[in-house]
C-alpha cells in the first residue's frame, strides 16, 4: 500500500462522511479482481488523493460488485474490502467498527499489514491494527446449509466465521458458483441458503424424470433375461462337471484299475471346470438381479 500525506488525510477525516451502497442488478456477474480494485481505488483516494467523491464513488462500487460475484473472492480481495471498510468507519469515528474491520482483514489474509507513512505509531489506525492482532473469544456465527453446498468466508471454506467482526459470506453450489454474496456486520444474521441439491445416480435420475424410458426398460428387461438364462446355463454346467467328478471317483472307489483310463489331470480338470462354472452362474445371477431391481425401481 502506498503512503500518504499527513496533512491530506486530515482534510479528507474532516470532510468525509459515510454512505450507503446501492443496490447491484446483477446484470452481469462481477471478479474478486473487480471488487479488489474497488477496494484498492477507495484505499488510494483516501491515502494519496485525499478525494471525498472518488473515496465515495470506490466505495459504492466495491459494495456493488459484491453481491454481483460470479466466483469466490481471493483472500487477498478481502482483506482489500474489510481494509476500506475500516477507513469509512475511521472517517465516521466509529474506533470499534475500525477495530473489527482491521480484524477481519488480518482474518482473511493473515499477512495483511500497514506501513509506517499509513500507520505511524500512536496513530488511532495503528492502535487498531495492534488491537486487531490480539488473540480474541469471537462468538461463532453458523449457517444451515444443504448437503451438497459449502459456505466460505472471506475466501476461505469454512463451517463457521467469527460474528464479531465483518465477513464476506459465499455459500457455494456444487458447480463451483456462489449461490449469493454478502458482507455481513458483526452479529448480523446472513440469508438463508434456500438450494435443492442435485441427486445421484440412475434410480434419483429416473426419479427426476419420472421413471425410465421404453428403450432403457427394454435393454434393462432384456438384459435381466439373459443374465438370468446364462446364470441358469452355467449352474447346468456346473451340475455336470460334479457329476462326472462323482461317476469318476466311484469308479475309482470300485475298480483302482479304472484310474489307468483317465488322463493323470482329469480329476483337477473336472474340479477347476465345476468351480469356474459356479462363479459364472453366481456372478451372471448377481448381474440378472440388479438389472431387474433397476427396472422395478425405475418403471
Amino acid at each position: 500500500m502506498r503512503p500518504h500525506p499527513a496533512p491530506a488525510t486530515a482534510i479528507l477525516l474532516a470532510t468525509l462522511s459515510t454512505t450507503e451502497a446501492f443496490a447491484a442488478d446483477c446484470a452481469t456477474p462481477t471478479t474478486s479482481a473487480q471488487v479488489g480494485a474497488y477496494a484498492n481505488a477507495a484505499v488510494d483516494a483516501f491515502f494519496v488523493t485525499s478525494n471525498k467523491q472518488a473515496f465515495v464513488d470506490a466505495v459504492e462500487g466495491m459494495r456493488a460488485a459484491v453481491p454481483c460475484l460470479g466466483e469466490v473472492v481471493s483472500n487477498e480481495d478481502a482483506a482489500a474490502l474489510h481494509f476500506a471498510t475500516a477507513l469509512e468507519a475511521l472517517i465516521a469515528q466509529r474506533n470499534d467498527d475500525v477495530a473489527r474491520s482491521l480484524r477481519a482483514a488480518v482474518n482473511a489474509a493473515p499477512g495483511f499489514t500497514l506501513t509506517e507513512e499509513q500507520a505511524p505509531q500512536g496513530s488511532p489506525l495503528r492502535e487498531a491494527l495492534d488491537d486487531a492482532r490480539r488473540a480474541a473469544a469471537p462468538a461463532a456465527g453458523q449457517l444451515a446449509l444443504p448437503p451438497c453446498v459449502t459456505l466460505y468466508v472471506d475466501g476461505g471454506a469454512s463451517s463457521i466465521w467469527s460474528a464479531d467482526r465483518p465477513a464476506l459470506l459465499q455459500p457455494v453450489g456444487p458447480d463451483g458458483s456462489p449461490l449469493w454474496s454478502r458482507q455481513v456486520g458483526p452479529g448480523e444474521r446472513p440469508p438463508e441458503v434456500l438450494f435443492d441439491c442435485p441427486q445421484d445416480g440412475p434410480v434419483a435420475s429416473a426419479s427426476r424424470r419420472g421413471g425410465s424410458s421404453p428403450a432403457a426398460k427394454a435393454v434393462l428387461g432384456s438384459g435381466a433375461v439373459a443374465s438370468a438364462a446364462a446364470a441358469g446355463l452355467f449352474w447346468w454346467r456346473a451340475a455336470a462337471a460334479h457329476s462326472d467328478f462323482d461317476t469318476f471317483a466311484d469308479d475309482v472307489a470300485n475298480n483302482a484299475s479304472a484310474l489307468d483310463g483317465y488322463d493323470s489331470d482329469y480329476p483337477e480338470v473336472l474340479q477347476s471346470r465345476a468351480n469356474g462354472f459356479s462363479a459364472a452362474a453366481i456372478g451372471a445371477g448377481v448381474l440378472a438381479l440388479g438389472l431387474g431391481t433397476t427396472l422395478v425401481v425405475t418403471w
